[in-house]
């Protein structure tokens, strides 16, 4: 491999020991977490890979023999190995680091990513190019969360690359990157041939900063976050890893890494005050809140989702388990459908009404908002966090209007609203035969007039009863006007129909305790075809109630002038034959 120019280090090791591998650097190259591939620089002017690490061959899911001496459009195709190729040409033009960001389709998911190309650099030639790629996703996650929580909240995480530098055995620094001037402030002249750890550490903690580079050079690996301090004096919390370095068997020096998550500590901290505002205000507003960890099946619920159930803080029990015997059984399926939909991308939230359990037995009404905030690198669901909502008082008022919307007030019964809706609906072949029934209480003009209304209204209401007694279950029984009922038989013959109006008749008889008798006239009529309709249904079993009219009406007529001592009047069907 062609010798990085860019150091005192590197400089030497190219005109002294071309031929001798540098195993420091294939061990920070393997050693770093960054994607890493060296692209050789042919004299074609086309790039061809050369060497790449296994973090690079991991994320892109392309093996050692695919990339090997092929060009970038030969590996990623002509639109991406195009885009590859015009990085390399800047980096190649300017000779110097060129680094950027961008979205790159890595292992069946997309990912954000921090590319650095740095030029390896040979008598005033580039003859590689070393391509370090950083994934930066997890850290794009917390700056959309922190946005997305509170709009004025600063967004205060962003990206960083890694600085590294290269000491001998005595810790003294042989040679920095460009990131490490960056996050340190130092350039490789003023620290060469400098003790890092009195470079970049203060005399508190240069002790403990000394101890874990001598623990590396016993061939101990360090992995650690510490407080280091920039040129001008400033701390940075960092994350940091030493990597030995061993030629022939001994240790000649090593690698110190260096990740800047200072930003990150702010952005973490940040992150929890946002939180803790945020819960304050939902269980100030009266919401509860819960928090699932979807990969131990823990849930954490707030005091306030628990004082909604009847329940004091702690005593609910914090797992997914537990929540899933809270859940009304008959609600449970819709709950898990709206959630495998939000996991699949069809639902940006999951916002589900469903019945709750309380402390005492009784069912609570809810409304429940989630949302899936973290995802593994492979896409699967992580955490889902959301609040819940005393819906109850709101569902019973929902429930009261659809039923009063439905439902005749003074009989109990449907209205015809909901009876022509029904009507309509169970017109259809399975259905067949369908009957309708169109009856009319006889002489309640008479009863209101002599007895008041209130006598009217209970008669209406026996009426109501006897008609329900008469009918089966399934059956739809409405209140078609003011002295009419009408009823749906859904796979009813018209023969049976009549037997349903006899059985009408017999109860009506039975009733012996009002001051007019109960009596009905009605109709029926039934279709079995698709030529009949519903209205024409209608219409017949209107003038089969209204022949039934006629004798009726007269019958409760004379009773009632009977009982009252008046004239009565000639019965119109005896007129009706006299002619």
């Amino acid at each position: 491999m062609e010798q990085y120019q860019g150091s005192d280090h590197c400089q030497e090791q190219a005109k002294g020991e071309k031929n001798k591998p540098l195993t420091d650097l294939d061990v920070v190259f393997e050693g770093t977490h960054d994607a890493i591939s060296i692209v050789n620089v042919g004299e074609d002017g086309a790039f061809y890979y050369h060497a790449t690490n296994q973090r690079y061959r991991d994320i892109t899911g392309k093996k050692e023999d695919i990339l090997a001496g092929k060009t970038p459009e030969q590996v990623y195709g002509p639109i991406t190995g195009k885009h590859i190729t015009q990085h390399l040409k800047e980096c190649l033009q300017f000779k110097k680091t060129v680094q950027y960001q961008e979205t790159l389709e890595l292992a069946g998911s997309r990912r954000s990513a921090l590319v650095q190309l740095s030029p390896i650099i040979e008598e005033g030639q580039v003859k590689q190019i070393l391509s370090s790629t950083r994934d930066i996703t997890e850290q794009k996650e917390i700056e959309y969360h922190l946005e997305e929580q509170k709009k004025n909240l600063q967004v205060l995480f962003t990206n960083s690359s890694e600085g590294i530098a290269f000491f001998d055995s005595n810790h003294l620094v042989k040679d920095i990157n460009q990131r490490f001037t960056d996050i340190f402030g130092y350039t490789l002249d003023e620290i060469a041939g400098k003790n890092l750890d009195d470079v970049i550490s203060i005399p508190d903690v240069r002790k403990q900063a000394g101890e874990l580079t001598d623990k590396l050079m016993t061939g101990t690996p360090v992995l650690t976050e510490a407080v280091r301090f920039h040129k001008d004096g400033h701390s940075i919390y960092l994350g940091v890893r030493g990597i030995a370095v061993e030629v022939d068997g001994k240790i000649t020096g090593g690698y110190g890494i260096y990740t800047d998550i200072t930003r990150d500590k702010m952005a973490q901290e940040a992150l929890r005050i946002s939180e803790e505002r945020w819960q304050f205000a939902l269980e100030g507003s009266g919401n509860g809140v819960w928090d699932w960890d979807m990969e131990t099946d823990e849930v954490f619920f707030s005091g306030q989702y628990q004082a909604i159930l009847g329940y004091d803080k702690g005593e609910l029990p914090g797992y997914f388990s537990n929540f899933h015997e809270l859940v009304h059984p008959e609600d449970w399926p819709s709950l898990i459908e709206a959630h495998d939909r939000h996991i699949e991308g069809d639902l940006n939230i999951v916002a589900s009404e469903y019945r709750m359990k309380c402390r005492n037995g009784q069912w609570k009404w809810v409304l429940s908002k989630g949302k899936i905030m973290r995802w593994d690198a492979t896409g699967k669901a992580l955490r889902m966090v959301g609040t819940i909502t005393d819906i109850t008082e709101r569902k019973q008022s929902e429930e009261k209007i659809r039923y009063l919307s439905y439902h005749d007030k003074l009989t109990g019964l449907y209205n015809r609203a909901f009876f022509e809706e029904e009507m309509y609906r169970l017109d259809c072949q399975r259905n067949w035969p369908l009957a309708i029934m169109i009856c009319d209480v006889d002489g309640l003009k008479m009863a209101n007039d002599f007895y008041g209304h209130h006598v009217g209204d209970q008669l209406l209401q026996r009426i109501a009863k006897v008609l329900s007694n008469a009918c089966r279950k399934d059956d739809i029984i409405a209140r078609w006007g003011g002295d009419e009922f009408a009823i749906l038989l859904p796979s009813t013959t018209e023969e049976d129909a009549l037997e349903v109006g006899e059985r009408i008749n017999r109860f009506c008889e039975e009733q012996q305790d009002l001051p007019v008798q109960p009596s009905i006239s009605w109709g029926a009529a039934a279709k079995d075809t698709e030529a009949q309709t519903v209205e024409s249904l209608i219409r017949k079993a209107e003038l089969g109630m209204y022949k039934q009219k006629v004798k009726s009406s007269y019958s409760t007529h004379h009773q009632l002038r009977k009982r009252y001592d008046l004239p009565v009047l000639e019965s119109p069907i005896k007129r009706e034959e006299q002619r």
